[in-house]
């Protein structure tokens, strides 16, 4: 995290030449050529040569405004200081850079390796304009990250300076909600998305998104708030239709009665396949329903007529023989009814 004005060191040690972010000419990285930037200006690309011995600085915004910044300021610049900038929505955000799906919000590929580089709109004495892009309009809560590359593997102390009218913190992001305990679990074939407040202000509710990738996001569905509080309280939401077998990324859309938001942190949740296995099938004089979780769970067995022949209720991870050498051979259904969920397998009876 950085503040204004914030120093930080820079040296050709560490990773050396690993290339943290996508080679050039990709979505993460681009490579604009003959074709200005979408900004606006002459850059031609983004980390052109891949980064060398980064820095990642994580920049919070907690006034909107307009944003500008300068590395090296004031002949302080030693080398070429090439970076870019993505907006920040947490650890998913490098999880899209490395998979080459996030595109960045600005960069600049230095012309020169002194002057300064960095974001205004009236380039800084001495500077060069193709060190600089246009400012860029941010909002109260937003956070970006920036990877500074020391392409000419200096050694030396770098000096960040911020310009415009946005304000710039350290400190973290919060809700206008004090938010805490924001966690999954899965309950069946369900993922289940919890959290809690201690106090709320103003507090519309919270809108539940979802995310394969880390940088797409959709809309599950909206929990209303408790308007101003200082009371506890818990709130859940169930997603069923969460794919088994991958990693969801999870976060909060909270809003403000007037309207505004802003976005909690992002947590991960992977989706277990939950097959309850049947066995023997066919059966005789019994059959086993394996499954691992903490779940209460009633199995009933029915004829092909709709009829219940028999049922059980099983509490908690279980492995366990059910009799059925009271009923003839046949083909029957067998229901699982968990908490959230039900399904149905055919049992077959043969003697």
């Amino acid at each position: 995290p950085v503040c204004d004005p914030y120093t930080f060191h820079i040296s050709p040690s560490g990773f050396g030449s690993v290339n943290e972010i996508p080679a050039a000419g990709g979505v993460s990285n681009p490579n604009f050529g003959v074709t200005p930037p979408p900004w606006g200006g002459t850059d031609m690309g983004c980390l052109l040569a891949g980064e060398l011995n980064s820095s990642w600085l994580k920049v919070t915004i907690t006034g909107s405004g307009s944003l500008g910044f300068v590395f090296g300021a004031n002949g302080t610049q030693l080398g070429f200081y090439d970076w870019s900038m993505w907006q920040y929505t947490g650890p998913a955000t490098c999880n899209a850079i490395a998979n080459n799906t996030l595109a960045p919000v600005r960069c600049v590929w230095n012309a020169t390796s002194i002057g300064g580089t960095g974001l205004a709109n009236t380039i800084p004495a001495g500077g060069s304009a193709g060190n600089f892009g246009p400012q860029l309009n941010v909002t109260a809560g937003q956070q970006y990250i920036i990877c500074l590359s020391n392409y000419s593997f200096v050694n030396t102390n770098v000096i960040l300076d911020f310009l415009g009218t946005a304000i710039v913190d350290c400190a973290p992001v919060v809700l206008p909600v004090a938010l805490t305990n924001l966690h999954g679990r899965q309950v069946g074939k369900v993922n289940w998305i919890e959290w809690e407040t201690y106090s709320e202000i103003n507090n519309s509710g919270f809108t539940v998104q979802r995310s394969i990738d880390g940088s797409t996001w959709q809309d599950l569905g909206f929990v209303e708030g408790n308007g101003t509080t200082q009371i506890d309280h818990s709130y859940s939401f169930p997603d069923p239709t969460a794919p088994e077998r991958i990693v969801c990324y999870y976060r909060l859309k909270q809003f403000d009665t007037n309207g505004v938001f802003r976005y909690s942190e992002e947590i991960e949740l992977y989706k277990e396949s939950y097959d309850d296995a049947i066995y023997p099938n066919p059966a005789g004089d019994w059959f086993c329903l394996s499954n691992y979780s903490d779940e209460h769970i009633t199995v009933e067995v029915f004829d092909l007529s709709g009829k219940k022949v028999t049922s059980y209720l099983l509490n908690g991870a279980y492995q366990q023989k059910m009799d059925i050498s009271n009923l003839s051979s046949g083909i029957y259904l067998v229901d699982v009814t968990r908490p959230f969920s039900r399904e149905q397998s055919k049992l077959i009876i043969q003697r």
